[in-house]
């Protein structure tokens, strides 16, 4: 093999792509802490919310349990439905209902109901949605990117009745943000289990060891300076890996990273934990300021002193 192979090779198994419902990727997989449990929930046919960070490998766990349901349970019939592009209820049960007919191989041969008097729309399509699902057979939808705040609490809170009416399972992975939508009462009571993802120092090592199938000497270092996080590491460890980069380097700029956040007083330590974690937001942002409890003008003066 030559040189560049391997090195194409090596890209393609650090990349941040997520792991499939596949054997070649199961090999890949590490289960994060909650995952056993997640597993043995699904099976039970109990609906699940899953919560992880931004990069913690949400997806990945999901098609792992799509995977490890498969291949216990055969006969189970399963949906994944990715819903990034739904931004309203209307939008995500029309991907919902052909994301299991797609699974179930029944086509969506259906009349739309008659319009009520003075009825928008988007609640006649719901209610379209909502008898199709119910019409369909049972079937584990495995749902994905969902939209929390404007689908999530909607779907979940205001139409949980109608949901526990269909002959469905619901498994689900949010962010861990996304919570005080996703069990937000009556939301709340319409999961059997709510697990949160983690990975320890060992098994974020345990990952980098099975894609760079080899344990460089550098692996517990790029962990301790890095993280935990799935995407993260596996980006630091891509850099690691270049041609024209030593690990010592890369390592390097972490040290210095964390030996600026030791020189931080309490407040800006506290602010760039919190941010670590998230996607881009503003100073606005009501999740990070009731995460850190602290008013939108304390924020701004913390971000002035960075």
């Amino acid at each position: 093999m030559t040189k560049a192979t391997i090195a194409f090779v090596m890209a393609l198994q650090l990349r941040q792509a997520p792991l499939l419902d596949l054997d070649r990727d199961k090999v890949l997989f590490v289960p994060p802490g909650g995952f056993d449990r997640a597993s043995w929930s699904v099976k039970q046919g109990f609906n699940v919310l899953i919560l992880g960070d931004r990069g913690q490998g949400k997806t990945s766990v999901l098609h792992q349990l799509e995977l490890d349901l498969r291949q216990e349970q055969p006969n189970r019939n399963i949906a994944f439905v990715d819903l990034a592009g739904a931004d309203s209820v209307a939008d995500a049960l029309r991907l919902l209902v052909s994301g299991g007919a797609e699974s179930l191989g029944e086509p969506l041969v259906w009349a739309p109901p008659l319009p009520r008097p003075n009825e928008p729309e988007d609640e006649r399509s719901i209610r379209a949605s909502l008898s199709q699902l119910t019409a369909l057979e049972p079937c584990s939808l495995f749902i994905d990117n969902i939209n929390a705040e404007e689908v999530g609490f909607s779907l979940f809170g205001v139409l949980r009745d109608r949901l526990w009416e269909t002959p469905h399972q619901w498994v689900v992975a949010a962010q861990k943000a996304d919570r005080r939508w996703l069990l937000r009462a009556p939301a709340d009571a319409f999961w059997e289990e709510v697990i949160q993802l983690d990975y320890s120092a060992e098994a974020a090592e345990e990952l980098l060891e099975r894609r760079l199938q080899s344990r460089p000497s550098w692996i517990a270092a790029l962990v301790q300076n890095v993280g935990t996080n799935p995407r993260r590491l596996l980006r630091a460890a891509l850099a690691a890996t270049h041609d024209n980069e030593k690990p010592a380097n890369v390592l390097r700029i972490w040290e210095d990273w964390h030996e600026r956040l030791a020189s931080l007083d309490r407040r800006s330590s506290m602010l760039m934990a919190e941010l670590s974690g998230r996607p881009p937001v503003s100073a606005s942002d009501p999740d990070l300021l009731q995460s850190l409890g602290w008013a939108r003008t304390s924020l701004l003066k913390t971000l002035e002193t960075l």
